[in-house]
């Protein structure tokens, strides 16, 4: 059977779609990402076999097709065992050597599950906290830290001169909980707090975002847009959603859901402050041009 036995005219189904979708003017406003959807469901393994052309129409994707086709081969008659690769290389008269031998390395159990995390979180947090900043920068470029000494070791090096130490600490102990979210958050809203005020980042998001507005959260999205667009961060705002908005600015802002908004209406996320998470600044960055950090969302 043919790739279109398997799925039928590409254009057949949007087609249909398209012509019932714009009967309706709340279906038709979203059919753009519905055939953007279908689209992309129209693949194996990251291959699209659907494409759109440089006007917009749609289009096979025969490369695609053809990739697919020659990555099964290639594993149904050279990977399935050992044996079928050297077969197909003297088939094709190449000179090769082949043996076959067992490793008698121990691999050792894994135990990472027996280690007391918090224990060993806490007691890196003990050395670096208080240290020498230029000691732990040369510490840093040792290949013999582990992932907690290391990411403990840069935070701390980072934050240190920004805001206060049991801040750090405070982002540091979440480590030991095994929720990277958390610190991931933690940094991302600490970076916000630290950005000098004349960083133009911060200065369109305090802008857009001033204290006693409120939005729904199709006009946060769309305020969170332009002020990507504006600040040139290089962010690709397809990858922006309601979801991932509403969470970065609870990253930067307090906030509370507004109530009283006429019935039916969306329920609003109103901007009460800055500064959430209730970090100390020592000091600011001194640099504005110094981009934002996102270690969550974008990362």
């Amino acid at each position: 059977m043919g790739v279109f036995g398997t799925f039928g005219s590409p254009h057949g189904r949007l087609d249909c779609i398209s012509f019932n979708y714009a009967k309706n003017p709340h279906l038709e406003s979203n059919l753009s990402k519905i055939r953007d959807t279908i689209i992309n469901q129209t693949g194996d393994k990251g291959a699209q076999f659907l494409r759109k052309d440089i006007n917009g129409k749609l289009a096979v994707n025969y490369l695609s097709i053809d990739a697919c086709v020659e990555g099964y081969r290639v594993r149904s008659e050279l990977y399935q065992n050992k044996y079928q690769l050297v077969e197909a290389l003297k088939t094709e008269e190449h000179n090769i050597t082949f043996g076959a031998s067992e490793s008698n390395i121990h691999v050792a159990e894994n135990r990472a599950d027996k280690i007391d995390k918090p224990a060993l979180v806490n007691s890196i947090i003990n050395k670096v906290v208080g240290a020498d900043i230029e000691e732990l920068r040369e510490q840093l470029k040792s290949y013999n830290l582990n992932y907690i000494e290391r990411t403990i070791m840069e935070t701390y090096v980072e934050y240190s001169p920004y805001i206060e130490r049991s801040d750090i600490i405070t982002i540091l102990q979440t480590l030991s909980l095994r929720d990277s979210k958390k610190f991931k958050n933690l940094k991302t809203a600490a970076n916000f707090v630290t950005l000098n005020d004349n960083n133009n980042f911060k200065v369109q998001l305090n802008r857009y975002f001033k204290t006693g507005s409120s939005f729904t959260r199709e006009k946060l999205l769309e305020k969170w847009k332009g002020v990507i667009a504006e600040t040139g961060l290089g962010i690709n705002t397809k990858s922006l959603t309601e979801n991932a908005v509403v969470h970065l600015t609870k990253l930067y802002f307090k906030t509370t859901k507004r109530r009283d908004t006429p019935k039916g209406d969306s329920i609003e996320l109103k901007i009460t402050g800055t500064n959430p998470k209730g970090f100390t600044l020592l000091k600011q960055r001194k640099d504005p041009s110094e981009k934002p950090k996102f270690y969550t969302i974008f990362s």
